[in-house]
């Protein structure tokens, strides 16, 4: 295990040992996960208070806790680095003594399987095309972990790969045999390769109390903790920079406050017990949710936010249903509530995000007339600002890339970015036609070379072979064919009552008759829900006998669900004790 590798390692280590000290009681819970049909935030509802008290003292507990940044002091606000950018750390190991377990400035990215790392690989090769010259990690999960065939090609593009073992899994709990491991280091093995099984992870997230379904939003901050670097661009493996982002730790906004963090489209919708929770006050709670697709971080400054923003992730099914309905339910809210909890200032772009994609014939069926037709704007890729309000990145967080390629680009190929809102602007005028304030390139058309590229690569075959012998069931798209997706309809998007700087998005502008769509559907549709599930409660209290056309048979199907989710949890847990008294004999 190379010190790198061992580095990080026992930075989770210390997480997971902090984490398993202030759990959650396992009788702590929201009263349901929210979603579009069901929110208890939106009606009204609460959760249990004997529940809030016990989660607010465990996360009291655990920010009372909270250890130094690594290494001894933090970089403060000129930074620790020059910017060039090393990606070997040294140290001891997660503790305060010894040398700096980070260093240097780079680029974290989490790939995985084909489904991530078609759209990885159009990201680095974008990076590198703005003249980026940061080191980049690419963290893989253990069970996706690339050939090293890829290793290499990955390597070519300044790209060191990392594992994220089950060793070092962000649920916790669980040891596998090896360690997270880089390309340069030792043991560094085949796709796949090490760690437990996928039943052994199932039974450890079975007994974290108010783990989500699925570790996968944990994996982005576990890389951010464990990465290299002590000052990190994050960027999803769906993110491409329309110029070199290098700039951004030299800004006066990254200078002052360490975390650079960009808005989502949506306005909160936090629960109100979340100050009480966080213990913070109710005005301090923003009014904007977050977009996580890139985050510049310096870790000596808020080492203590992102260990918060760690502990919410792994009880995430408590968190995120506290922090956002479920329209991007998952890790994006937590990075800011971790940095506002422990006392951590960061910066947050104060131009709304744009929006990127085409317009297209949209028909509705509406009523028993003829289905109406007009011609719409369908987003597909989320626009992103820098300090200065420039256009920086391009998230295509709908509809990843996929290597669905025809053979001729000028004739076959559907170009997905072609406007961008609000302003209902070309995207060749305003991204491409200049180096200042945009690529200075036609973008779309080198994904298009790289996604080719990446389908001609002699390692691919024996790549997807290792991936199907390992279970994996996507595959690469037939030649060829390239659809035109139905994208993101925004004025679709209003209509359900998700509100936030959206409106100005929408084209053809929203009329009289969506604002009052949306004013119903995001207030007095879920009052009037939360009175019919009230009254559901009375008549199974007072009617026992009730007709079935008083049955609440949905409320019925959302408790049978829930006994079924904790009948689960309770299987696994007691299946893992089993086999772990087996192992002891």
């Amino acid at each position: 295990m190379s010190q790198l590798d061992a580095a990080s390692r026992d930075v989770w280590a210390m997480f997971s040992s902090l984490a398993a000290r202030h759990a959650p009681a396992p009788g702590v819970r929201v009263p349901e996960p929210r979603s579009s049909k069901v929110d208890w935030v939106l009606e009204g509802r609460a959760m249990d208070p004997a529940s809030v008290e016990a989660l607010a003292a465990a996360f009291a507990g655990l920010l009372a806790d909270l250890p130094p940044y690594p290494g001894g002091a933090g970089s403060g606000a000129g930074g620790s680095s020059s910017g060039s950018g090393s990606s070997s750390g040294g140290g001891s190991g997660a503790g305060g003594g010894g040398g700096a377990v980070f260093s240097g400035r780079g680029v974290v990215m989490v790939g995985g399987s084909l489904r991530y790392l078609v759209p990885a690989w159009v990201s680095l090769h974008v990076l590198r095309k703005s003249g980026c010259r940061l080191p980049v990690e690419v963290w893989f999960p253990a069970a996706e972990y690339p050939t090293p065939e890829l290793e290499a090609a990955l390597a070519a593009l300044g790209a060191v790969t990392r594992r994220l073992d089950l060793q070092v899994d962000p649920m916790g709990g669980v040891r596998g045999d090896g360690a997270g491991s880089s390309s340069s280091g030792g043991g560094g093995s085949s796709s796949g390769g090490g760690g437990a099984t996928a039943a052994a992870v199932a039974a450890a997230i079975a007994q974290v109390p108010g783990a989500p379904a699925s570790p996968g939003y944990g994996y982005k901050v576990a890389a951010l903790l464990m990465s290299s670097f002590a000052e990190v661009l994050f960027l999803d493996s769906d993110n491409a920079v329309l110029r070199d982002p290098t700039y951004l730790f030299h800004s006066a906004a990254y200078r002052d406050t360490g975390a650079l963090l960009w808005p989502d489209w949506w306005t909160h919708t936090a629960a109100k017990e979340a100050p009480r929770i966080l213990n913070v006050s109710a005005s301090r709670m923003p009014l904007n949710t977050f977009e996580s697709g890139q985050m510049v971080l310096d870790k000596a400054r808020h080492w203590r936010g992102l260990l918060a923003a760690a502990y919410m992730n792994m009880h995430g099914g408590l968190f995120w249903e506290l922090l956002h309905c479920y329209v991007g339910k998952g890790d994006k809210e937590t990075f800011a509530y971790g940095m506002l909890a422990a006392g951590e200032p960061y910066w947050v772009s104060p131009v709304p995000a744009g929006s990127v994609g085409v317009e297209q014939e949209v028909c509705l069926k509406e009523g028993r007339g003829p289905p109406r037709c007009r011609r719409q704007f369908l987003g597909n890729t989320m626009l992103q600002y820098d300090p200065d309000g420039t256009p920086l990145f391009m998230h295509a967080n709908y509809y990843k890339w996929k290597l669905e390629l025809p053979q001729h680009f000028e004739a076959d190929w559907h170009r997905r970015w072609q406007v961008v809102q609000p302003g209902r602007r070309a995207v060749a005028e305003v991204l491409y036609g200049n180096s200042t304030s945009g690529a200075g390139y036609d973008m779309e058309r080198f994904v298009y070379d790289a996604l080719a590229a990446l389908r001609c690569a002699p390692w691919l075959p024996g790549y997807l072979a290792a991936r199907q012998a390992l279970g994996e069931v996507e595959g690469v798209d037939l030649d060829g064919f390239h659809p035109l997706p139905f994208y993101t309809n925004i004025r679709d998007f209003y209509w359900r009552g998700w509100r936030g700087t959206i409106a100005p998005l929408a084209w053809p502008p929203l009329g009289v008759r969506d604002y009052v769509i949306g004013w119903y559907f995001s207030g007095p549709r879920w009052r009037i829900r939360g009175v019919w599930r009230r009254g559901c409660v009375l008549r199974r209290r007072w009617l026992p006998l009730r007709p079935s056309w008083l049955q609440c048979k949905e409320l019925l199907r959302e408790e049978a669900a829930l006994r079924w989710q904790d009948a689960r949890r309770r299987w696994a847990a007691r299946q893992d004790g089993h086999e772990a008294a087996g192992g002891r004999a």
